[in-house]
């Protein structure tokens, strides 16, 4: 049994009590909650079906009711849609979205920032893509865990850096049931040097964005702003009575910027 509410997002559950005014949903980690019915769209006690058209097009959805010379379906995002049954050629079963997730999500993301490092102050741009491959929460579908690698450059007007980041990803989704739903995002590790003046370090990222569904499977689509701060070993220069020093050290980079990409 789903419940699909006015907003888009739905739930899988048993109902418990239902009236004109509320109905009772039991959730499958025994949570109950009660909803005015002014917020539900439908009901449906069906299995997802893929229906298969005359025209060859294959729709995902739950069967909400027939009558004598039609078809009414409602699709995994709660769009409501009608067709007359001489147009529908097959439906055939299908095993529930909601409850056949893969453990397994890959993210793949491309960022774009503007960054500086205080000392010695040097400010410029910085492009990144990465990938990761993790564990999601399959019932509550909340978190994302998992390990990427990506591949960092950096550039101001002087000099460019190029680093390896391999990182460990944690990811908090606000409404993972909904088509919208903004994010939280943790990424922590440490960065190795392929080319430039700077050796590797530990690298932070923090990112608060939005995603949207685009698949019956809850693949989607994202947009993020995000913060990172870089630590890199490096040669640091001093200047005392004109004679120029040099030591071993450590220099911040920080960047900010944008994060677009898509989860599968």
């Amino acid at each position: 049994m789903r419940v699909f509410f006015n907003s888009g997002n739905s739930l899988p559950g048993v109902v418990k009590v239902q009236t004109e005014d509320v109905i009772v949903l039991t959730l499958d980690d025994g949570a109950t909650y009660q909803y005015p019915m002014s917020d539900i769209r439908a009901v449906v006690v069906d299995s997802l079906r893929r229906v298969r058209l005359s025209d060859k097009r294959v729709l995902k959805a739950y069967l909400l009711h027939e009558t004598a010379d039609k078809l009414v379906f409602i699709d995994p995002l709660g769009a409501v849609v009608q067709y007359d049954k001489q147009s529908v050629s097959r439906q055939v079963g299908v095993v529930d979205p909601a409850t056949s997730y893969q453990p397994v999500m890959l993210h793949l993301s491309f960022k774009g920032s503007v960054g500086s490092q205080p000392l010695p102050p040097v400010v410029g741009g910085a492009v990144e893509g990465d990938f990761a491959i993790g564990y999601r929460d399959v019932r509550r579908r909340h978190y994302f865990v998992g390990l990427g690698v990506g591949y960092d450059y950096r550039f101001n007007a002087s000099t460019s850096q190029q680093l390896l980041p391999l990182f460990a990803r944690m990811e908090y989704y606000f409404h993972p049931d909904r088509v919208w739903s903004p994010f939280f995002g943790v990424d922590a590790g440490y960065a190795f040097k392929l080319k430039g003046v700077h050796q590797g370090g530990a690298l932070c990222n923090l990112s608060l964005g939005i995603q949207r569904q685009v698949g019956v499977k809850h693949q989607t689509f994202f947009v993020a702003l995000f913060f990172k701060a870089q630590q890199c070993a490096t040669r640091v220069s001093e200047t005392i009575s004109d004679e120029v020093f040099y030591r071993d050290g450590h220099v911040s980079l920080l960047n900010a910027g944008l994060r677009l990409g898509f989860t599968l």
